[in-house]
């Protein structure tokens, strides 16, 4: 085993089954708020005076992949083997050896070896993502209000009591929360 740095000591079969993982979610939240946390977003959770529960309740909450922050930003740098970097309209990847990665940056070459350029589709559906994860509503542009997939998948969300539509919005209603 001669250049392995780490070894799985699990397989899928010991890890628990969907519903154990429910179960395990809501206990977690439960207690979580017992202790005082807020939701903040999807199954992230802070303490009422951090700055994160205040830019949530401000409206002011951001998410990049990485995770939530108070800070919005459309450009992160991606530094080292395997980060990723987000121009806002696309991402890439770096290269996942260091060896590659040095090589790379030594020929003053950048060290990216896939990413994808967001479309237009792309950027609205990512806005309407990030409304939903960092503020539980996203205001529906019309295009997609006239999209028959898109007001039939809404409508079964609304049967389901996941969540709350009006004319040009939707909010997602506590029940749904867990499903965001």
């Amino acid at each position: 085993m001669v250049g392995v740095l780490w070894a799985r000591l699990f397989t899928e079969k010991d890890l628990p089954d969907p519903e154990v993982k429910h179960t395990m979610y809501v206990k977690g939240k439960f207690l979580l708020k017992a202790a005082g946390y807020v939701e903040i977003g999807m199954d992230h959770f802070a303490l009422p005076d951090d700055e994160l529960t205040v830019a949530y309740r401000s409206g002011n909450l951001h998410r990049n992949f990485m995770g939530y922050t108070t800070q919005p930003s459309k450009l992160m740098v991606g530094l080292g083997v395997s980060s990723i970097g987000d121009t806002w309209t696309g991402f890439g990847q770096n290269v996942k050896t260091v060896e590659e990665y040095m090589s790379r940056v030594k020929e003053g070459r950048f060290p990216i070896f896939r990413g994808h350029i967001q479309t237009e589709e792309d950027l609205l559906i990512r806005q309407l993502v990030l409304d939903i994860m960092c503020h539980f509503k996203a205001e529906l542009p019309s295009i997609e209000l006239s999209s028959e997939t898109t007001n039939r998948q809404l409508l079964e969300l609304e049967n389901d009591h996941l969540i709350l539509r009006s004319a040009n919005q939707f909010k997602v209603t506590k029940q749904g929360r867990p499903f965001v």
